[in-house]
C-alpha cells in the first residue's frame, strides 16, 4: 500500500471509520442526495370535507355520516431526526474529502509526485468531491447548521494548505 493510502487510512480509522474507496464515497454521496430528496413533501393544504346537506339526508332516508378527519401529517420530530441523520452523515463525507486533502498536503514532494503520478486523476477528483459538497451545502436546508458550515470551513482550509504544498513543489494541478 502506498505510504498516503496508508496515512489516510490511519486518519480514518482514529475518526472511528474505515477509509472508503473512491467508488463508495460516490454511492454514499448518491444516497445522501436521494436521501434528501425523497423525504416525504408536507401534506398539501385542502379544505377539510364537508357533510353532506341535512336537507339531502332527510330526504333520502340515508343516515348522515360525520366528516372525513385530514390524514395526519408527519411529525415535526420526526423530519428534525431525519435532517439531524441527513446532516450527520453529510459531515462524515466532508470529513473524508478533507482527510483526503490533508493527507496529501502533508506529503513531502517525492511523495506527492509519486501519488500523482500514480493517480493522475487524484486532484480533478478531490476538487470535484470537495465542488459536490459545497453545492449540497447550499442547496438542501438540512445541511444549513453550523456543524456543516464549520465542516465545509475546514474542507477549504484542506485544500488550500493543499494549494500551497502543490505550488513549493513545482506541481501545476490539471
Amino acid at each position: 500500500m502506498a505510504p498516503l493510502a496508508a496515512e489516510y487510512n490511519r486518519r480514518r480509522e482514529r475518526r472511528g471509520g474505515v477509509a472508503p474507496r473512491r467508488w463508495e464515497r460516490w454511492v454514499t454521496g448518491g444516497a445522501l442526495a436521494l436521501l434528501a430528496a425523497c423525504r416525504p413533501a408536507a401534506p398539501p393544504a385542502s379544505e377539510p370535507p364537508r357533510a353532506p346537506s341535512t336537507d339531502t339526508a332527510a330526504a333520502s332516508g340515508r343516515p348522515t355520516a360525520a366528516p372525513l378527519s385530514p390524514a395526519p401529517s408527519p411529525s415535526a420530530d420526526t423530519a428534525a431526526a431525519d435532517g439531524a441523520d441527513v446532516a450527520r452523515a453529510f459531515v462524515g463525507e466532508t470529513h473524508g474529502t478533507t482527510d483526503e486533502a490533508l493527507v496529501l498536503a502533508s506529503a513531502t514532494c517525492p511523495e506527492l509526485q509519486s501519488e500523482l503520478q500514480t493517480n493522475p486523476n487524484e486532484l480533478a477528483s478531490l476538487r470535484a468531491d470537495a465542488a459536490n459538497l459545497h453545492r449540497l451545502g447550499r442547496q438542501e436546508a438540512d445541511l444549513d447548521t453550523p456543524a456543516v458550515a464549520a465542516a465545509l470551513a475546514e474542507l477549504d482550509q484542506a485544500l488550500a494548505a493543499l494549494q500551497s504544498v502543490l505550488g513549493q513543489c513545482g506541481i501545476t494541478p490539471t
